[in-house]
């Protein structure tokens, strides 16, 4: 995941998104938490919506206010909520998101998961005030900030009274286009947005009195306004994509007052094919937004969260819990931590059950370097901690250390994230600032923890670049995200691993040395960024290369070498499978259970966090060299991070975008 954290960030998962500032900072006056919606989510105006009140105390329904330049971009006294009449009216300021003015007030929003449907962002403005030409303005809105955005509004100009829709990015105006000259003073004038993460575009349209809808334009739209990396996403939050209404009098002496009633945002989406393998669905509430889980010899569920905390659920044949048991043994002692990886000692049983964490510090968007760490939980309550391993690599993103297994050789496997977007830094303020890679960053790496002479402190205190004075080495390098791995029972190891959607960059060289700044500019125009890249399946082999470049391991030349115009390294290993773009594939197991009659037995299943929201099924060619088929299983989830199975053959999901997992349970008349 690029942590749509993940995020999975700020997400994980699962960005090239820049922040003036962290986006927890941000969630005022209504808390993270409530900012990201469900859809539909419909505002009538006609009730008390709760959220951020008018100057009355009245709840508009809008979760969220994209904050100006400087101050809280929130005045309630300029808005009005008329239940009688089901309208919001918004008295106007010369505040205005545009080019360097990034000064709109009360730019009103809600939080949206914009790659898990194309979202439809709807509003009418009623009886438009006719202006004085003075780029007076209302209208939705949809983006990050006020830097990048898209919207579609009514604008007084001096060539008369337009519809217009515009984009900026990183401050700059990208594309604008305008109707002809309309009078709307005595109009109901509907707006509409479509985000469409599938195809990356972004379409306006309108329609006047209810008629016929006219499409003012579709402009293709950077990644970052879908929030596909989620490295990039605060998971308080859920999303940096965000959709409203706001008005200006812009260049104007005199406030006006603008009127709507209504805003939507609803989702078109086509669930995926069931692929023919029936399943009952039912969910449950977890207490920390879920990351990993383990299904325990006592017969219980383990669920890693988000913040450091682990439950373990007895669940009843409705796969529901029967009981809870709350582990705070990480929390108690370190606060909050990024957890993403739990697994469950080979040595476990029934009623001694051991587990280990993967973890590091909790910041999403400012990690600290070295702070992973691997830690054994076992005896009464899983109250006796130790640090089996620590000083692992942490990006300043929410990269690090990720899904932990243990292999067939007893030893202990884990997935460590990239510093970097493509292998070096870079100045481009994405979120993963100019850290650079590590030693024992970007691959899976392995540990013989069991191993009486097992040294596990990690951190080259006088060079965090330089050699780990540990017993952890590398496994498979070249992997920027790697979430998490499976060991098959074909005796082969496979990987899913999230493709680049920053402004990254590769080694300024392909060379080594190799370290410094990458030239974020266009590898097609000189430079040393190769512009975003497909999520990857791998078949991981010990001592191979994947493509994800290392200067502090000598490795410079970026995938196969054609960005750079070299060859590839000698041991770089071409993907199994290309999975896609923006889909944030993470979570990865193999299925075993005997049911619909094996028709899944041994084939692998990945979740897709971002674009699809679903679980892929991938079957595997006899020798496990390669993928015959691929095709969705199941889908209509809340950003599924990463699953399991219990032994009677139900699958479980973890939904990071609603705090639940979801049970599959298969409906088959074979045995297990």
């Amino acid at each position: 995941m690029s942590l749509r954290f993940s995020s999975l960030m700020t997400m994980l998962f699962l960005g090239n998104l820049v922040f003036a500032l962290p986006a927890s900072a941000q969630c005022s006056p209504v808390a993270c938490s409530q900012i990201l919606v469900e859809l539909p989510y419909q505002l009538n105006f006609s009730k008390d919506h709760g959220f951020i009140d008018d100057k009355n105390a009245v709840g508009t329904g809008f979760t969220y206010v994209d904050p100006p330049a400087s101050g809280s971009g929130y005045q309630s006294s300029k808005l009005l909520v008329s239940l009688s009449a089901g309208t919001f009216k918004i008295t106007t300021t010369s505040g205005l998101a545009y080019l360097g003015a990034n000064s709109q007030v009360n730019a009103l929003g809600v939080g949206i998961d914009a790659p898990s449907q194309l979202s439809i962002i709807d509003t009418t403005v009623v009886n438009p005030p006719a202006g004085t030409g003075k780029y007076e303005q209302a209208g939705l809105w949809f983006g990050n900030d006020q830097d990048n955005y898209v919207k579609v509004v009514v604008i007084s100009t001096p060539n008369g009274t337009l519809l217009q829709y515009l984009m900026e990015v990183n401050g700059a105006l990208k594309s604008t286009v305008s109707s002809s000259p309309k009078t709307l003073s005595s109009s109901k004038v509907g707006l509409q947005l479509r985000v469409d993460p599938a195809s990356r575009t972004i379409a306006a349209s309108y329609t006047i009195n209810g008629g016929s809808r006219v499409t003012l334009g579709s402009f293709p739209a950077p990644t970052g306004f879908f929030s596909f990396d989620a490295a990039g996403v605060d998971p308080e939050i859920g999303t940096n994509s965000f959709g409203g209404i706001f008005a200006s009098h812009r260049n104007a002496t005199t406030a006006l007052t603008y009127t709507f009633d209504k805003f939507s945002v609803v989702a078109e989406q086509t669930p995926p094919p069931s692929g023919g393998f029936d399943f009952t669905r039912t969910t449950f509430p977890v207490a920390d937004s879920p990351t990993s889980m383990v299904w325990g010899p006592d017969n219980r569920l383990y669920v890693a969260g988000v913040t450091g905390k682990v439950q373990a659920f007895t669940l009843n044949s409705a796969k529901q819990p029967t009981n809870t048991q709350t582990i705070n043994t990480l929390t108690n002692s370190l606060g909050t931590r990024l957890l993403l990886g739990i697994t469950v000692d080979p040595a476990s049983t029934a009623s001694n059950v051991i587990l280990w964490l993967s973890h590091s510090s909790g910041s999403q968007n400012s990690g600290v370097a070295n702070s992973g760490m691997v830690t054994r939980l076992s005896g009464s309550n899983f109250s006796t901690m130790q640090h089996v391993i620590t000083g692992l690599p942490r990006a300043i993103a929410n990269h690090g250390p990720n899904s932990l297994h243990f292999g067939p050789d007893g030893k202990l496997y884990i997935a460590i994230g990239g510093n970097t977007g493509a292998g070096a830094p870079n100045t481009a303020n994405t979120e993963f600032g100019t850290r650079a890679e590590q030693p024992l960053s970007a691959a899976v790496l392995v540990a013989d923890v069991k191993n009486s002479s097992f040294d596990g402190s990690c951190a080259n205190t006088s060079n965090i670049y330089g050699t780990p004075p540990c017993s952890v080495k590398t496994y498979a390098t070249g992997l920027r995200n790697v979430y998490d791995f499976v060991f098959h029972s074909n005796g082969k190891l496979y990987a899913t691993d999230n493709g680049l959607g920053v402004d990254g960059t590769f080694p300024p060289t392909h060379t080594p040395p190799c370290t410094g700044f990458g030239d974020i500019a266009s590898a097609s125009s000189g430079g040393d960024n190769p512009g975003d890249q497909p999520d990857l399946l791998h078949l991981l082999q010990q001592g191979k290369y994947y493509g994800h470049p290392d200067p502090y391991r000598n490795q410079c030349v970026y995938k196969d070498g054609d960005y750079q115009n070299v060859p590839p390294l000698t041991n770089w290993v071409p993907p199994l499978l290309d999975l896609g773009f923006n889909h944030s594939t993470n979570g990865l197991i193999e299925y075993k259970s005997s049911a619909f009659c094996n028709a899944l037995k041994g084939n692998m299943l990945a979740t897709n966090y971002s674009v699809g929201d679903d679980i892929t099924r991938f079957q595997l060619s006899t020798d496990g060299q390669s993928v015959l088929a691929s095709s969705s299983l199941i889908g209509s989830f809340d950003d599924p991070l990463t699953l399991t199975q219990g032994p009677d053959g139900t699958i479980y999901v973890a939904e990071f975008g609603a705090n639940r997992v979801a049970a599959l349970i298969p409906v088959s008349a074979c045995t297990q």
